[in-house]
């Protein structure tokens, strides 16, 4: 785990490679580094500037038994400081079998419906706390690997079942 440098003016990068970055505004040095997984392929980063929180979200993938492509995975961190909040995996079938879509925003889990155009909200803060199997923290041993550096990266700390 990089050696924590401060909050000095810095831009927030999802890399390719499943890295969210803190670089610095003006130099460009990488402030933090926190790989992601090896599991899920990140592509899309969200800020919510009044919770300062980040949401990292996969795309589509297939669950470990080969059913359908309707599972995204998530990263929630906290920015000030940089934690981790949240960090997993949801069938979107599991809103029904014409949403097409979730996201979270405003401490709400949104999923999105094709049909009839119908968002449905959900309390992110009563997700977590009714689904979290456990705490974890950036930079803790899990399964002798350290959490968010390769090739662990993140682990689920959430078990959505219902």
């Amino acid at each position: 785990m990089m050696k924590f440098k401060g909050y000095q003016p810095h831009l927030l990068v999802l890399t390719s490679n499943n890295l969210l970055q803190r670089v610095h505004l003006d130099t460009g040095e990488v402030l933090q580094s926190v790989y992601l997984s090896r599991k899920y392929k990140f592509k899309n980063l969200s800020w919510d500037e009044e919770l300062e929180t980040v949401v990292v979200k996969s795309t589509s993938f297939e669950n470990e038994d080969g059913g359908q492509v309707s599972w995204l995975a998530f990263a929630v961190f906290q920015v000030y400081p940089f934690e981790l909040i949240a960090m997993f995996e949801i069938n979107v079938k599991m809103f029904g079998n014409d949403a097409i879509d979730l996201n979270i925003s405003a401490n709400k889990l949104i999923s999105y419906h094709l049909y009839d155009g119908q968002q449905c909200y959900y309390s992110f803060p009563r997700i977590l706390e009714t689904f979290a199997t456990k705490n974890i923290k950036l930079g803790d041993i899990y399964e002798d690997d350290v959490v968010g550096e390769y090739p662990i990266g993140i682990p689920c700390n959430v078990r959505i079942t219902e």
